[in-house]
Order: C-alpha cells, then sequence, then structure tokens
C-alpha cells in the first residue's frame, strides 16, 4: 500500500513532503493512501487535516482504524 511517514517532520516540512506525496500519486492513478503523522502533540496530525481539506484532488480522508494502524496515521481517498 501507499504511505508517507511523516514522523519527526517539522510541520512545513511535513505539509511539503505531502504535498509532493500526493501530486506523484494523483500522477501516477492511486487513489488511497495512508500517512502517519503519529500522536505527539497533534499538531502535525492539525495540519495535515487542514492541508487535506483544502486540497482539490481529496475526496475524503479519515483516522485509520486499529487494523491500519490507529489515530497515529490518516487514511486518504483521492479523486
Amino acid at each position: 500500500s501507499h504511505t508517507l511517514n511523516l514522523i519527526g517532520y517539522h510541520i512545513d516540512e511535513g505539509i511539503d513532503a505531502l504535498g509532493n506525496y500526493l501530486d506523484s500519486c494523483i500522477r501516477a492513478n492511486v487513489k488511497n493512501v495512508k500517512i502517519i503523522h503519529g500522536f505527539g502533540t497533534g499538531k502535525l496530525k492539525e495540519a495535515i487535516h487542514s492541508y487535506l481539506k483544502k486540497n482539490k484532488f481529496v475526496k475524503e480522508f479519515r483516522l485509520c482504524n486499529e487494523l491500519e494502524g490507529g489515530s497515529g496515521a490518516t487514511m486518504v481517498t483521492l479523486k
């Protein structure tokens, strides 16, 4: 499966990496990706979710369930 691990990234670096990753997934016609942000303070997760809400290629996203890795990761569906 397609996964991007952003644990340890500063918010601005993480969002840059996320944007580049989603661009490459869109070009490759990938529909489902997992973004690992970890638990921490939640600031990175908030920034990622804010970015995903504004990205026109994102159909929907949700926190992962326990089998997928739990709330330290977000599952994204692309259009």
